[in-house]
């Protein structure tokens, strides 16, 4: 537990891990805490990069999980931190591709927080990124500790192995961006005929638990940018204004309803031709959703027959 602590001072950590060759103590850095968290765990979360090195160093494991699943590269994907994503992905490359207990892999908890730069280097990194469009240029962090431009060792991930992932609720890379409403993301995602080629069998593919699509996750998180995006790129096709899902029958503007997305409700009814006469497994309207979860009168009045 004292060497959890110490991941918040290096020096004090560089003490501890050498106690071993100066005195014959051994520090197990691997010690596992209370959820399974290792040291390596908490320094990803906080994303110190001398602290990293030290405890990769003195044979922290980059592939420890804690009890959902977790590797320390998740954790450092889930709090911006590129640079220790880099590092950790280096000393084992195929933590890219180490899922969750619900599977979910890195580059999908970094696309969920709208992480570009995170989801810009897996796939640039990845042994086809050129091919696939994703071989651009990019910013990059700038840590002279670590190697950034490329890893220690080969990548050992396609992007096909990234892009078409999903996890036990058949959520994907682009869902995850969408949730995440970042335009940037999902741009840099889509934006070039090679990417779209590349995202083709995912641009209309709906989720295995609850079926789905892209512009059901657009409504439900009442991004207009990212529905306008959609919707302008052929994401967004003319039937799927009215698209139910698998779950219960949810139509997208159901989804804005039961959110109170005003904005994204008036842009499906006059740009997507959504029908809010459509009523769900249960025969409940928009409206009548609307209702039920106590909207404002203008959210009720927007979607009255």
């Amino acid at each position: 537990m004292v060497l959890h602590e110490a991941t918040d001072d290096p020096g004090c950590l560089e003490y501890l891990v050498g106690l071993e060759k100066r005195c014959g103590i051994r520090v197990d850095v691997n010690y596992p805490k209370r959820g399974g968290w290792t040291a390596l765990h908490t320094a990803a979360s906080k994303g110190n990069t001398v602290v990293i090195a030290l405890l990769l160093h003195a044979g922290a494991c980059a592939t420890a999980t804690t009890k959902d699943g977790h590797t320390p590269v998740h954790l450092a994907s889930e709090h911006h931190h590129t640079a220790v994503v880099i590092q950790l992905v280096s000393a084992a490359p195929r933590t890219a591709l180490q899922p969750t207990n619900n599977g979910r892999l890195p580059i999908h908890i970094a696309a969920r927080q709208g992480d570009l730069a995170t989801v810009r280097w897996f796939l640039q990194q990845s042994v086809d990124a050129a091919e696939h469009g994703f071989g651009e240029p990019g910013n990059q962090p700038n840590d002279a500790t670590i190697a950034l431009s490329t890893l220690a060792k080969p990548a050992t991930w396609s992007v096909a192995e990234l892009v078409r992932a999903e996890d036990k609720a058949g959520t994907d890379v682009l869902k995850d961006g969408i949730v995440s409403g970042s335009l940037s993301l999902l741009q840099y995602l889509v934006g070039t005929t090679a990417k779209r080629s590349t995202l083709s069998a995912q641009l209309h593919r709906q989720e295995t638990s609850t079926g789905k699509l892209p512009i059901h996750v657009a409504a439900l998180t009442g991004n207009v940018a990212i529905l306008q995006y959609l919707h302008q790129n052929g994401i967004i096709d003319e039937a799927d204004g009215n698209a139910k899902d698998t779950w219960d029958e949810w139509t997208p503007l159901c989804y804005a309803a039961r959110y109170g997305h005003l904005a994204a409700i008036e842009y499906l009814i006059h740009q997507c031709h959504a029908d809010k006469h459509i009523a769900d497994r249960h025969q409940r309207t928009p409206c009548d959703i609307a209702k039920l979860w106590r909207q404002p009168d203008d959210i009720v009045h927007a979607l009255a027959p």
